[in-house]
C-alpha cells in the first residue's frame, strides 16, 4: 500500500431478513479477474493502479442518489461517471470467490478464502469470539467442531453407496452356506447307507471259515514274526556300526553345499533386479530418443505457462504430439482447427434443416394425394379437377382437410361435414395483409387462417393432374431418402466415421476433428508441445540417475556378465542355481537321513526283547490249539474240510449275526429317507417299496439330482460351493475394511493437527507461567486399532452369522474391544468417536492448573491464531486479525494481554464492548464509539467518534493523527 492511498470494502446489508447479503469493493481502476489469473504471482501482487487517493474516497453520503439509496446499476454508473470509481457486487457465492482470490492476490488478506478448508477455518474463528460463542475449550464437542471438518456423513454416504452390494453378498453368502450344509448331510446319509448294502452278504459257513482262518493265520504270522526279529536284530548292529563311521564326512559335504547356494542365490537375485532395471534404463532411452526426434513446426504459439506432466507418460505425449503435427501442418495453428469444426458444424446443421424442411413438404403432398378416394370434402374438391384461388386452398389446407362430403358414418366430438361444395366460394373468403392470412365466412362466423407456408398445389388444373398423376411410391421413397440421410448424419454426430461411406458432402468434413472435446485435446497437445523441453531434461536426469544405480548394483554381483542378452545369461545363472540347490539339498538330505537312521536303529534295536526259548514253547501250544479247532469245524460241517484251508477273507466282522441285522439295518435306514428329506414325500417310486426295491442307485438320484448325479460327485460340488463362498466372504470383507479405512485415515490427519496446533504452542506462556496444550486422548473403549482385527474376526467367526452387516459389525467391534453397551454402526464409522479432546494448563513442573477466566479466554485467542496459522502452509503477507467480542468479564491484566499476542503474530485485535474497556494502557487504544442518533435512536448517527486514548489523555483521533504526520 501507497501512503493517503485506500481501497474500499464494504459489506450491504438489506432491511428485511429474507433480503440476500451482498460484499462490494470501490477500486481506482476496473478489475479483470480473468486477466489477473494469467499473470505471474508477483504480477498479480500489483495493486497500485486500482488505489483510491485521499482526495477522491467516498464516504456514506456519496452513496445517496437524489436523497434516496439507488439501486446497483444507478450506483455503479453514479460513481462511475461521478468519482470515476468502479463498484463491483458479489452476491452468489462464485463470485464471493472472486472477491476472496483478490485479497489473497493482492496480500490484502494471507488465507486463500476462495478454498473451502481456509474459508470453513476462518469462520469457525471468527464465530467463536462472536456473540454466538460457538469454542467452549472445556467440551469436547465443541473443541472438535472447531478444529476438525465434520467427515462422518461423507463416510456414511460411501457406506450406504455400498450397502446394497454387501446386503446382496451377505443373502448369497449365507444361501451358500446352507446349500453345502445340506449337500454335506446329504453325503453322510448316503455314504452310511452304500455301506449297509453290502452288510447282508455272509452266512453262517463264512463266520466258521472266517474263524479258523483267523487262527490260523494269527499262528503263521507269529511264527513268520519270530523270525524275522531274529534276523532284525542282527542285521540292526551291522547298520548301526555302519552309519556311525559315515556321518562325520557328511555333515562336512552338507555345510559347504548350503553356503554355496545361499553366496550364490543372492548373486543371482540382484542380477535379476540388474536386468529388470537396465530394460527399463533401456525402454527410457528410446522414449527420450524419440522425444528428441520429435520435429516441432516454428513459429507456434507460445505461452508462458509451463505444461505440467506428472499426470502425463512420455510416450503417451509422443503419440499425442505426432496425431496433432500433421494437422498442424495442414491447419497451421489450432484456432484454425477450431475454426475448421465450427465450419463444419455449422455446414453441417445448414444441411439437416434443409433435410427436415423438405421431409416436411414431401409428406404433405403424400396427405393430399391420399384424399383420391375418400368420402371427404377435400377428396370432392380433388375429383372436379378444378383450379382455385390462393386463398381458397389456404382454408381448405389450412382448416378443412378434415370435413366430410355428406353425413358421416361415424359421429365423433368437433366433427365436421358439408353437402355444399360452395362453402369454398370465393366471396365467403376475405384477405387480410397486415395480419398475413385469411378471413373465412361460415354463416355468421368469421375465422382467421394464417398464409400457407409450403409451395401451392392447385394453382392451376394442369399442375394439379400432374400432383395426382404422381405415385405416393415415388414421393414415400424421397421420405426413406431423406429419413436415411438424416439417419447418418445423426450417426456422424455421434462418432461413427462410417456413416460419411453413405453421404456426400458439398463441403469439407475433416474426421479427426470430431467433437469440441477433441479441439481442446488438440489445444493441451500443443500445451505439451511447448513445453517439451523440460520434459526432454526431465527423463534425461532419470536416465543418468538410473545409469548410476545400474553400476551400484552391477558391484554386488561377484561373477562376470553380458548385458547384452540378459535373459541368456539369468537362464544359465539360474540353471547353475538349480545345480547348487540340488547339491546342497542332495547333501544335506543325506546327512539328516543319516542321523535320522541311526536313531530309528537304535530305537528299534532296544525296542527288540527276543528270548528263543520262551518262544518255541509258545509255538508247541498254539499248533496244538489250531489243531483241535480244525476238528471242531470238520466234524461239524464236513463239506468245508476240503475248502477250510484255501479260505480268504477281506474284513473283520461279525460272521454269526451279521447277515440279519444288516438286512434289517440297510432297510430301516432307507425308509428314514421319507423323514429327513421331505421333498421325497411326494415321490411315487420312493414311497411305493415294490417300485424301488430298495435299490440305491435310484435314492442317490433322486436325493442329489441330474447335475450331481453319484456320491462320488459331492466333493467337487462341494469344492465349487467353498470357492465361490470363499470369494464373497474377501469381497465382503475387502469392502468392509475399504470403507473402514476412509475412518482411521481422517483419525489419523484429526491427530496431526493437533499435533500441528500444540507445536505451534510449544514455548507460548499464558499470564507468564502456563504452557496451553490441546490433549489428543485416544478412547480406551473405542479404540481405532479395532477395525485392523475386523478381518481375521470374520474369518474366525465363520462370517456374517448376523442378519445384515451393521449388527455383523456392532457386535464384532463389541467382541473385539471388550465394550458392552449399545453402539451403533453409524458411530463406528465417525473417526471422533475414537478420541476425545481437551485442553490444559501447565507450569514449569509440569503440574496442571485449571486457568483463570481471562486465561482461558486467552487460551481461545491462541487456539484461533494457531487454528488460522495451521490452515495455509505458506506463510504469507496480509490484514492478520480476530474480532473479540463478550470480553467485558475480563479484567485489566488480562485484557492487557492481547495487544502483546498480537504484536507478536502480526495479528490485529478488534474488541466490541458497550464501554472502552482496556483503553486505560501506556501504549493507547484507537477508540471508536458509536453516537446514538437523535431523531431515531435506534439508529447511530453516521460518523462514529474516533479518539486515540492513553492513560495519560484521550486525544480526538484526527488531531492525533495529524500531529503524529508533522513529527
Amino acid at each position: 500500500m501507497e501512503h493517503k492511498m485506500y481501497l474500499t470494502f464494504g459489506v450491504n446489508i438489506p432491511n428485511t431478513s429474507s433480503g440476500q447479503i451482498k460484499l462490494f469493493r470501490v477500486l481506482n481502476a476496473p478489475f479483470d479477474a480473468s486477466v489477473d489469473s494469467r499473470k505471474t504471482v508477483k504480477e498479480r501482487q500489483s495493486i497500485s493502479e486500482y488505489l483510491i487517493p485521499e482526495d477522491r474516497l467516498i464516504y456514506h453520503d456519496n452513496f445517496i442518489v437524489n436523497k434516496t439509496i439507488p439501486s446497483i446499476d444507478v450506483l455503479t454508473r453514479h460513481l462511475r461517471d461521478n468519482y470515476e470509481l468502479h463498484l463491483d457486487i458479489y452476491s452468489k457465492k462464485a463470485e464471493r470467490k472472486e472477491l476472496y482470490q483478490f485479497f489473497y492476490d493482492k496480500n490484502i488478506l494471507p488465507l486463500n478464502l476462495s478454498q473451502e478448508a481456509h474459508l470453513t477455518a476462518f469462520a469457525k474463528v471468527l464465530q467463536a469470539f462472536s456473540k454466538a460463542n460457538t469454542l467452549d475449550t472445556d467440551k469436547d464437542i465443541s473443541l472438535k467442531n472447531f478444529l476438525f471438518e465434520n467427515k462422518k456423513a461423507e463416510i456414511e454416504d460411501n457406506y450406504k453407496q455400498n450397502k446394497k452390494n454387501l446386503d446382496d453378498y451377505v443373502a448369497r453368502y449365507k444361501n451358500l452356506s446352507l446349500l453345502i450344509e445340506t449337500l454335506k448331510g446329504k453325503r453322510a446319509f448316503l455314504e452310511d447307507l452304500e455301506t449297509l448294502t453290502k452288510a447282508y452278504i455272509s452266512s453262517e459257513k463264512e463266520y466258521f471259515q472266517y474263524k479258523y482262518h483267523q487262527q490260523k493265520q494269527e499262528f503263521d504270522i507269529q511264527c513268520k514274526e519270530w523270525d524275522d526279529i531274529a534276523k532284525r536284530e542282527k542285521k540292526l548292529k551291522t547298520d548301526i556300526s555302519k552309519q556311525k563311521k559315515a556321518l562325520p564326512d557328511l555333515e562336512t559335504k552338507a555345510h559347504n553345499a548350503i553356503n554355496k547356494f545361499k553366496i550364490y542365490s543372492t548373486a543371482l537375485s540382484n542380477l535379476n533386479t540388474y536386468k529388470n532395471n537396465h530394460q527399463a534404463f533401456e525402454a527410457k532411452t528410446k522414449t527420450y530418443a524419440a522425444l528428441r526426434a520429435l520435429k516441432i513446426p516454428k513459429g507456434l504459439d507460445q505461452q508462458s505457462k509451463q505444461f505440467d506432466f506428472t499426470n502425463s507418460s512420455p510416450d503417451a505425449v509422443i503419440e499425442k504430439v505426432n496425431h496433432l503435427l500433421p494437422l498442424l501442418k495442414t491447419y497451421s495453428s489450432v484456432d484454425k482447427i477450431e475454426q475448421q469444426y465450427q465450419s463444419q458444424v455449422a455446414s453441417l446443421n445448414t444441411l439437416k434443416q434443409k433435410l427436415q424442411d423438405d421431409k416436411v413438404n414431401t409428406e404433405k403432398l403424400i396427405d393430399i394425394l391420399s384424399l383420391d378416394n375418400d368420402k371427404s370434402f377435400a377428396s370432392k374438391v380433388l375429383k372436379d379437377n378444378k383450379s382455385i384461388s390462393l386463398g381458397q386452398e389456404t382454408v381448405l389446407r389450412e382448416f378443412l382437410l378434415d370435413t366430410h362430403w355428406e353425413f358421416p358414418e361415424n359421429v365423433l366430438d368437433s366433427v365436421m361435414y358439408t353437402e355444399n361444395i360452395n362453402i369454398l366460394d370465393n366471396n365467403n373468403i376475405k384477405k387480410d395483409d397486415g395480419n398475413g392470412g385469411y378471413w373465412f365466412t361460415m354463416g355468421g362466423i368469421h375465422r382467421f387462417i394464417k398464409a400457407l407456408s409450403s409451395e401451392r398445389l392447385f394453382e392451376n388444373s394442369e399442375e394439379l393432374s400432374k400432383a395426382l398423376a404422381l405415385k405416393k411410391e415415388t414421393l414415400n421413397t424421397q421420405v426413406n431418402v431423406i429419413k436415411e440421410t438424416l439417419r447418418q448424419i445423426t450417426s456422424l454426430e455421434q462418432g461413427k466415421t462410417e456413416a460419411l461411406e453413405y453421404l456426400d458432402f458439398d463441403f469439407k468434413w475433416d474426421m479427426t476433428i470430431p467433437d469440441q472435446r477433441q479441439v481442446n485435446e488438440y489445444r493441451k497437445t500443443l500445451e505439451m508441445i511447448q513445453s517439451l523441453d523440460t520434459l526432454k531434461e526431465s527423463v534425461k536426469s532419470e536416465l543418468t540417475a538410473d545409469k548410476d544405480a545400474l553400476e551400484v548394483l552391477s558391484e554386488t554381483i561377484p561373477f562376470n556378465f553380458s548385458t547384452k542378452n540378459l535373459a541368456d545369461e539369468l537362464e544359465k545363472c539360474n540353471e547353475e542355481q538349480d545345480t547348487l540347490n540340488q547339491a546342497q539339498l542332495k547333501a544335506n538330505s543325506k546327512h539328516q537321513e543319516a542321523k535320522t537312521l541311526i536313531k530309528t536303529l537304535s530305537e528299534q534295536l532296544e525296542a527288540i526283547n527276543f528270548k528263543p526259548e520262551e518262544v518255541e514253547a509258545e509255538k508247541h501250544k498254539l499248533q496244538s490249539n489250531l489243531t483241535k479247532e480244525k476238528k471242531f469245524i470238520t466234524d461239524k460241517y464236513p463239506e468245508l474240510k476240503n475248502v477250510l484251508d484255501k479260505w480268504k477273507t477281506n474284513e473283520d466282522k461279525g460272521y454269526q449275526e451279521v447277515y440279519a441285522l444288516a438286512k434289517i439295518a440297510y432297510e430301516q435306514k432307507y425308509d428314514a429317507a421319507l423323514t429327513i428329506y421331505k421333498e421325497l414325500n411326494d415321490d411315487i417310486e420312493i414311497k411305493d417299496k415294490k417300485q424301488h426295491q430298495y435299490e440305491f442307485k435310484l435314492l442317490e438320484k433322486k436325493l442329489l439330482g441330474n447335475n450331481i448325479g453319484t456320491t462320488k460327485n459331492i466333493e467337487s460340488a462341494l469344492s465349487s460351493f467353498y470357492t465361490n463362498r470363499n470369494k464373497l466372504a474377501k469381497t465382503i470383507i475387502d469392502s468392509m475394511l475399504s470403507i473402514f479405512s476412509k475412518t482411521q485415515d481422517e483419525y489419523d490427519n484429526y491427530k496431526r493437527v493437533v499435533t500441528n496446533l500444540n507445536t505451534f504452542f510449544k514455548g507460548e506462556l499464558i499470564s507468564k507461567k502456563y504452557y496451553f496444550q490441546i490433549v489428543f486422548d485416544p478412547s480406551k473403549m473405542f479404540n481405532v486399532n479395532w477395525i485392523n482385527d475386523l478381518s481375521s474376526k470374520a474369518q474366525a467367526a465363520g462370517l456374517f452369522n448376523s442378519d445384515n452387516v451393521e449388527e455383523f459389525v456392532e457386535e464384532s467391534f463389541k467382541e473385539i474391544s471388550g465394550y458392552s453397551d449399545t453402539i451403533n454402526f453409524s458411530d463406528l464409522l465417525d473417526p471422533k468417536t475414537y478420541f476425545t479432546l481437551k485442553t490444559e494448563f501447565k507450569d514449569d513442573d509440569g503440574k496442571e492448573y485449571p486457568g483463570s477466566t481471562g486465561e482461558s479466554y486467552t487460551a481461545r485467542v491462541l487456539l484461533g491464531i494457531g487454528r488460522l496459522s495451521i490452515t495455509s502452509k505458506n506463510i504469507r503477507e496480509g490484514l492478520k486479525f480476530l474480532i473479540l467480542e463478550e470480553v467485558s468479564n475480563l479484567d485489566d491484566d488480562n485484557f492487557n494481554t492481547f495487544p502483546e499476542i498480537a504484536k507478536k503474530y502480526g495479528y490485529q485485535i478488534i474488541t466490541m464492548t458497550p464501554e472502552p474497556f482496556g483503553s486505560n494502557s501506556d501504549n493507547g487504544w484507537y477508540l471508536h464509539q458509536l453516537i446514538e442518533g437523535k431523531k431515531d435512536k435506534n439508529r447511530n448517527y453516521p460518523i462514529p467518534n474516533s479518539s486515540f486514548k492513553t492513560n495519560y489523555k484521550n486525544e480526538q483521533l484526527l488531531g492525533y493523527l495529524k500531529r503524529m504526520n508533522q513529527k
